[in-house]
């Protein structure tokens, strides 16, 4: 089964939660979690991930929080999911320079709907925007 990580949904999710107070006030560990229910620790890791990628800034202090750093139609969904995943590799072989580790990769008949799949999940989530979920 082929599954979408609670890391990489619950980023999501708070970005949204960013996205839709952009330029307006920054935005609590506390409110996200009351809107998402994201559990707490696992939310701020996922803002720390965020933070370090570039996408959001934190403000620290009582009246702290988050805000994002661009503007939603900015923030590819693609940026969102490598910022708390990591690359997307949804099987070995399809990596660019080929080296696997499977002696099988030139003649394998499988390969081509893996390359395809990954293009394609690829291909979405660049096309899509923080915007875009939010509407």
């Amino acid at each position: 089964m082929l599954k979408i990580s609670t890391r990489c949904r619950y980023g999501l999710l708070a970005m949204v939660e960013l996205g839709q107070r952009y330029r307006q006030s920054l935005v609590s560990v506390q409110e996200i979690y009351r809107k998402q229910r994201i559990p707490k620790f696992y939310l701020e890791q996922l803002l720390v991930k965020l933070r370090r990628s570039g996408l959001v800034e934190s403000i620290r202090g009582t009246r702290g929080g988050f805000i994002l750093k661009k503007d939603p139609r900015q923030i590819k969904v693609l940026d969102i999911v490598r910022a708390v995943e990591g690359p997307i590799q949804l099987i070995s072989c399809t990596k660019v320079n080929k080296d696997t580790g499977c002696r099988k990769i030139r003649e394998c008949l499988t390969r081509p709907v893996w390359v395809e799949l990954h293009e394609a999940v690829n291909r979405i989530l660049t096309e899509r925007t923080l915007y875009d979920l939010m509407r």
